[in-house]
Parts: structure tokens; C-alpha cells; sequence
């Protein structure tokens, strides 16, 4: 029975320390920052909204700290309430723990009308339009006058009688004025008209009224501007322009428009290919007109083979390595002679698995025993001889390390071209 157990012993420990556990590293979690919202952010002069501040979840709104970047717009106070202040915007940020949260911008809205002074007649109309924040609103209309200047729910204003009035629209606390002078329907002239003088193509004709009053006054008869015809087209080609010639109806007077030539219209071209040595040529015709272009290409270029030793070299005559073209078949020669060149030695990191006795710290691995097998061998030797001997050497953990083992250069011969 002892014996088995020792047996197992030696199994769960081999297990042990030859299986590699890795454990991953986790990178730590950014450093929170405070979060802050608003109830509101758009607000009026002297309403007020409140923020809420929260760390990791948590509302910590009474212990933090409040600032405004802009007090005249907007104040902020110790428990986070924001009062506007006068139009504009202002940020709001709050600091917990030394840590700054992101702006929440806090806008501070004043009512504003499209007109803020209106000149109407006896009987005429005008219409409000309202704003608030940039959109508009309905807001809520009042006249100061309406005997002179009455307005409705939907901002129209009606004029009644001569006089000034003021129209002041609120909403959400803000007010907007507009000043509305109304003025008598003057007494209407009627006019006699007479063309005094035609309108040309480019020159403006006059036309002369006459009041029965006696007053006279004159107005601008546009002119009437050229009559073209259709045109006549003088075709464009390849490399010139064309054009196409109108005609006044009118006052005979010509004009022309450029017709943009037209390019060549090339095809997709021949190739005559090129060679190693000689450049080839891509020549393209024009469609439209016939002409030709052509484009050079280029030589390609020998492509060299690694190239073959056809003469060894001796101790006192180079030898020859002949290159062959992989494209048209041409050899080159090169004189040459090898060199003896150092592959330089490295150093290489290995993590060596390794068994230690807890006990009396003797150390089982590849480094210390020449191989592993050497190593496993000395370590159940160890653990055996310990039991037989009434030992307490049955307690063994891993101590793998890494070690380097360094390669020696190495020579090799190459091949060098002759200077």
C-alpha cells in the first residue's frame, strides 16, 4: 500500500510542475470622471434649472464642486442649481475627487420678434413672428394701444387709426417689443398715363401720368431686351472651336456663343510591345478625325537568374559565374572568387522548466543534470531515497527560469564579383 502511494505521489507531482498555467493580465480600468446632466438646458433670465452630478453610479451632486464659465450668463451654486442670468450660453463643470466631468452648455433664451418697429397705413396689416432659442414659438401677444393698432393670438397687427402703440410679446418669462406707427390714408391721385417715349431693345421707354390735380410724375418702361432667334451653328471639330450666331428679331443686332472644340475621341490603342533592349510603342487613332498619337514604352529590362558557377575559381585565376536572361535568353558573364564570411553568433532566451525540493532546496533541470531526462531521473531518485531513508523530502514546487544559451559563428563561402 505504501508503495502505491508513493507511485500516485509521483504522478500528481510530475503532472504538477510540467503544466504550464498562464495567467493574463488585465489592464487596469481608465480613471472614472464624474458625470454631470442638467433638468433643463435651455432656461430664461431669472428661471433656474438644477444638475445632478454622479461618480461610478452614484449621486454625489452635494459633494461636488460647481463652476460656470460665463457668471454674467449664468450662475451655478453649491448644490448645483443654475440661474440665468441674460441671454448667451454658459458651460457648467463639476469636480469630484480632483477629477473635472465634461461641459454641459446651459443656454440662457430671450424672446425675440422679426420686427421691432412697424409703419403701417390706416386699414393695413403686419404679422409677428416670435423666437425663442432659435425656433419659433407661440408666444403671447398684448398692444398697448389697440384703439390705434389692435394684434391677435397669432401676432397679426391691424391698423385702426393714426397714433403709435407698442406690441410686447412673452414667453417663458422673456419679453420682446415692437413700435407700430400708423399714419391716414393719404388721398389717392388719378392718373392719366401717356408713353412719352418707346422702350428699345436697350434703352428704357417713359411713361408720363397726369394727375387731375395737376401733379405729374414719370416711370421707367423697361427695356425690352433682344428678340434671338434659334442661331445658325458653325460645327466645332476635333482641335477647333465652333460657334453658334443669333440674330435679333427685333433690332437685327448679331451675337455668337463658342462651341468648345470637341478633343479626340481616342480608341483603346496598338501595342507594339517592348523588348529587354528596345522600347516598345502604344499608338492610338482618333475616332472622330483619324489622327494619331503614340506613347513610348519603355525597355523592360533584363531579369538576371541567380546565374550559375560555369568556371570554379583557383587559387590563382577568378572564376566565372554566367547569368541568363528569364525573359529573352541573354547570358552575361561576371568574374569572380569566394570569400569566406562570418555568420555571426547569437544569444537565445529559453524558459527551462525546473523541479526544487522544498526540503533541501536540491534543484532537478536540464542545465543541471545535461537533459530532461537525466534531470527526472535524479529527481525520482531523489524523492525515492527520501521515503526509503524516512526523509522528508516529499515536497517539491516548480522553478522554471530563464537561461540563455549562446550560438557560435559560423563561416560560409560566398560568392564575390571581382573589383
Amino acid at each position: 500500500m505504501r508503495k502505491t502511494n508513493k507511485v500516485l505521489t509521483l504522478i500528481l507531482t510530475i503532472v504538477m510542475i510540467f503544466t504550464i498555467t498562464y495567467q493574463p493580465i488585465s489592464a487596469s480600468a481608465a480613471s472614472a470622471k464624474p458625470i454631470v446632466k442638467a433638468t433643463q438646458t435651455v432656461i430664461s433670465k431669472g428661471t433656474t434649472t438644477k444638475v445632478k452630478v454622479t461618480y461610478n453610479k452614484k449621486n454625489v451632486t452635494n459633494k461636488a464642486k460647481f463652476k460656470t464659465s460665463n457668471k454674467s450668463v449664468a450662475t451655478v451654486s453649491k448644490k448645483g442649481v443654475v440661474t440665468g442670468k441674460k441671454a448667451g450660453t454658459a458651460y457648467i463643470t463639476a469636480t469630484y475627487k480632483g477629477k473635472t466631468s465634461k461641459k454641459v452648455k446651459i443656454t440662457v433664451a430671450q424672446v425675440s420678434l422679426n420686427k421691432k418697429s412697424v409703419k403701417l397705413s390706416v386699414g393695413k396689416t403686419a404679422t409677428l413672428a416670435a423666437k425663442y432659442n432659435k425656433k419659433t414659438v407661440k408666444a403671447t401677444f398684448k398692444s398697448s394701444n389697440p384703439a390705434v393698432a389692435s394684434v391677435n393670438k397669432s401676432g397679426k397687427i391691424t391698423a385702426k387709426k393714426a397714433g403709435t402703440a407698442t406690441i410686447t410679446a412673452v414667453y417663458k418669462k422673456t419679453k420682446a417689443t415692437c413700435k407700430v406707427s400708423v399714419k391716414a390714408e393719404p388721398v389717392k391721385h388719378i392718373w392719366t398715363e401717356k408713353i412719352t417715349k418707346q422702350p428699345t431693345c436697350t434703352e428704357d421707354g417713359v411713361k408720363t401720368l397726369t394727375c387731375s390735380c395737376g401733379e405729374v410724375k414719370t416711370e421707367v418702361i423697361k427695356k425690352l431686351g433682344h428678340a434671338w432667334d434659334d442661331g445658325v451653328v458653325t460645327e466645332a471639330t476635333c482641335t477647333e472651336d465652333g460657334a453658334k450666331t443669333y440674330t435679333c428679331t427685333r433690332c437685327g443686332e448679331v451675337k455668337s456663343e463658342a462651341i468648345a472644340k470637341l478633343g479626340h475621341v481616342w480608341d483603346d490603342g496598338v501595342v507594339t510591345e517592348p523588348t529587354c533592349t528596345e522600347d516598345g510603342a502604344k499608338t492610338y487613332t482618333c475616332e472622330t478625325c483619324g489622327e494619331t498619337k503614340s506613347e513610348v514604352i519603355k525597355a523592360t529590362g533584363h531579369t538576371w537568374d541567380d546565374g550559375v558557377i560555369t568556371k570554379e575559381p583557383t587559387d590563382t585565376e577568378s572564376g566565372v559565374k554566367t547569368y541568363t536572361c528569364t525573359k529573352c535568353g541573354d547570358t552575361k558573364d561576371e568574374n569572380g572568387h569566394y570569400e569566406k564570411q562570418e555568420v555571426a553568433g547569437w544569444d537565445e532566451e529559453v524558459l527551462e522548466a525546473a523541479v526544487i525540493c522544498n526540503q533541501c532546496h536540491e534543484r532537478f533541470s536540464e542545465t543541471d543534470y545535461g537533459t530532461i531526462d537525466a534531470a527526472i531521473e535524479a529527481w525520482t531518485t531523489h524523492m525515492f531515497d527520501s521515503w526509503d531513508n524516512g526523509g522528508d523530502c516529499d515536497n517539491y514546487s516548480s522553478d522554471d527560469r530563464t537561461i540563455i544559451i549562446h550560438h557560435d559563428p559560423t563561416y560560409e563561402d560566398v560568392w564575390v564579383a571581382d573589383k
